[in-house]
């Protein structure tokens, strides 16, 4: 490849790879918002029964949308670093950033909160608040609701949420401790491709 094409593209990359960052970012906040205004409308109206019924699976589902979106733009984010690294990245060209991050992956640096702030398991966990929480308010208004048709036909509906969101997590978890696998297993597929093209060049 001409140098100055190469270098465009890994420019182009690049740039990708941050508007993919922000992709995710933007997920992240949605869902957060998301949640939060529901548990801010059900602590106001937690007596109206469309919020006590339907806005719990609602907010769920925009969540999830949010967590699929993200396990979507991080696979994209790991092809394109796994592709920088096989056919832009060495000692010759200079560029050595995505080399260099997988070396300091390595390291052992403390990063608070991390844990809990990662997008899918922080999502994950706004929804199983969301789902519960109208459990909780039942549970804490048995006395004024046990004798309503509301809390007799809804209790069985809105304890399922919970169970549904676990199941939506055992859905996706394998995606989510896949992707370390999933940049190793691309790299190693690019790499064979970058091998077969030099040898191609070689023998013309």
């Amino acid at each position: 490849m001409n140098k100055d094409l190469s270098v465009e593209e890994y420019k182009s990359l690049r740039k990708e790879l941050q508007q993919l960052a922000a992709s995710i970012s933007r997920w992240q906040m949605v869902g957060f918002i998301s949640a939060g205004v529901f548990l801010i409308l059900f602590v106001l109206f937690a007596g109206k029964a469309i919020l006590f019924l339907g806005m719990p699976y609602s907010v769920m589902l925009v969540i999830a949308g949010c967590i699929l979106g993200i396990v979507h733009d991080l696979q994209s984010i790991l092809r394109i670093a796994a592709y920088i690294q096989a056919f832009h990245e060495g000692e010759q060209t200079g560029a050595l950033w995505e080399t260099r991050l997988e070396k300091a992956r390595a390291a052992k640096i403390f990063a608070p909160l991390r844990g809990w702030m990662t997008p899918i398991p922080s999502l994950w966990w706004a929804g199983m608040v969301c789902a519960v929480a109208p459990i909780v308010f039942a549970a804490w208004c048995i006395p004024s609701f046990s004798q309503t048709l509301l809390f007799t036909k809804s209790f069985a509906y809105i304890l399922i949420a919970p169970a549904i969101w676990l199941i939506f997590w055992l859905a996706i978890s394998r995606s989510y401790r896949g992707f370390g696998r999933f940049k190793n297993d691309t790299l190693a597929a690019f790499e064979q491709i970058a091998a077969g093209e030099r040898g191609k060049v070689e023998q013309e």
